[in-house]
């Protein structure tokens, strides 16, 4: 008889020794993992996180200028602990010269805004730890989309101030700031 067929471990079974870094992570089988403080976060998201997300894409891109370049889930490498914290925006916008095709790791030199779209498995990331990250590694523009009780998107609008997010502006209408480049949309184009 032949030797028996055994199936390879399964990825949560490796440990890598002490914490895992971006370095590990191509073990495991996702597209979307942040990584904070060391521990992989594997993002499963909803069909309304989604749809949110598919639809603000198409909107920023076709809005977006010959300088700016609007991508979804790369790893954003922290300015500290990078090799322990690398999230991935759900959206982000990059400077041109930045992009590239074969690149899927961004310094945060090179991001112009952040999009973080709110689910209930990611809420305090998305709402506190994310946003804190950013700021420290000096992201000049965070929004962060929440799920209204109506199923309206509500989009929150930060811009960074001496090294934390402030200037808060909230859209349940219509969204209309003049940075990092001019976007004006209304909030029933993401509705799914």
């Amino acid at each position: 008889m032949g030797e028996a067929l055994t199936e390879p471990d399964p990825w949560w079974s490796y440990k890598p020794p002490g914490e895992w870094t971006f370095e590990d992570l191509h073990v495991i089988p996702y597209h979307h993992i942040d990584l904070i403080d060391g521990v992989p976060h594997v993002m499963v998201t909803s069909p309304y996180h989604d749809r949110v997300v598919d639809r603000l894409l198409r909107i920023l891109e076709d809005l977006a200028p010959a300088d700016a370049v609007v991508m979804r889930e790369k790893s954003v490498r922290m300015r500290r602990n990078s090799g322990r914290n690398r999230p991935e925006p759900d959206v982000l916008i990059i400077n041109a010269d930045a992009f590239s095709l074969r690149r899927s790791v961004y310094d945060p030199t090179d991001v112009l805004l952040a999009v973080e779209v709110v689910s209930p498995e990611s809420t305090e990331r998305d709402r506190v730890i994310k946003p804190a990250l950013y700021a420290d590694s000096g992201i000049p523009h965070l929004w962060r989309i929440e799920e209204s009780p109506d199923e309206r998107p509500v989009v929150y609008a930060y811009e960074l101030v001496e090294g934390s997010y402030g200037n808060e502006r909230v859209f349940a209408d219509r969204v209309e700031v003049n940075a990092p480049f001019r976007i004006g949309f209304d909030i029933t184009a993401i509705t799914p």
